[in-house]
């Protein structure tokens, strides 16, 4: 504790943000959580307030002046009440993914960071964790059957001209289909950005050359300390890479069909498609 964070804690830093973004299950989580390390970073993971604000915001039941307002204002309270407030802010949550415009509208001078995963593999670990499983479940007994969540509040990247056929697929689909719509509209918002202000890696290559991937993220990042770089050399070595390829022993032909039917397009553009036996 010093005197400039004390001092920070009255006027936190929100200057030149960093936002993690990537489809669900791809390795943000554990990316975040490595980059957290960084004694740079006052790092956040999902903050609640910001992750249901964005359907409101990006649904439009927020103009984007409230949604503005609102983000800095959780944004700085996140960095007091963490007493962080002289560090640079970092952010880790998925949703964030179809919210670029409107975060470099709200902060001018962000930065992003995109992890990119095999689509097949995010849709086997997706499937297991059952989050797009829209099938009553049963209750205890005595209990009613859980109701499925609501798409348009829960789903809302899912386009709205293909709401009944989302409802109405099987799980797997669903899940390739997150996958497409996640990634294909970060790449297309990134696209649009200066190079200095986003950076692109597979979670692949994170897994197979963790040294050379932290010292990529550390230039992008215009961290040059000793220290750091060492921290974030240790927590991406944690990288696993037993998730790479599972899709190939889960997956049956038939999901595989759904899977290059919703997303083969992308998956062959982004090189996946060719170790696709």
């Amino acid at each position: 504790m010093t005197v400039r964070r004390i001092a920070c804690t009255f006027r936190p830093n929100i200057r030149r943000p960093l936002f993690v973004v990537g489809s669900p299950r791809s390795g943000t989580t554990f990316l975040g959580a490595c980059l957290g390390r960084l004694p740079e970073l006052s790092y956040h993971n999902e903050p609640a307030a910001t992750m249901r604000a964005c359907p409101l915001i990006h649904g439009g039941a927020w103009s984007p002046a409230r949604g503005k307002r609102f983000y800095r204002s959780v944004t700085r309270w996140l960095m007091r009440l963490h007493l962080e407030g002289d560090l640079r802010f970092a952010d880790k949550c998925p949703r964030h993914a179809m919210m670029i415009p409107f975060l470099r509208q709200t902060f001018a001078d962000a930065q992003f960071v995109h992890l990119i995963r095999d689509g097949r593999d995010v849709a086997t670990s997706l499937a297991e964790k059952q989050w797009l499983n829209l099938e009553p479940a049963t209750g205890a007994a005595g209990t009613s059957p859980r109701k499925p969540a609501n798409p348009a509040r829960s789903f809302f990247w899912v386009e709205t001209d293909r709401v009944d056929e989302f409802e109405n697929t099987t799980v797997i689909h669903r899940c390739i289909w997150g996958w497409r719509r996640f990634t294909e509209t970060a790449l297309a918002d990134l696209a649009d950005l200066p190079g200095a202000d986003h950076h692109e890696l597979r979670y692949e290559d994170l897994a197979r050359q963790p040294a050379r991937e932290a010292d990529r993220l550390l230039e992008f990042l215009n961290i040059g300390d000793s220290d750091s770089r060492a921290a974030l050399h240790e927590a991406l070595r944690e990288v696993k890479t037993s998730s790479i390829g599972r899709w190939k022993a889960a997956l049956t032909h038939e999901q595989l069909e759904q899977i290059h039917s919703e997303a083969g397009p992308l998956l062959d553009r982004l090189g996946y498609m060719e170790d696709d036996c």
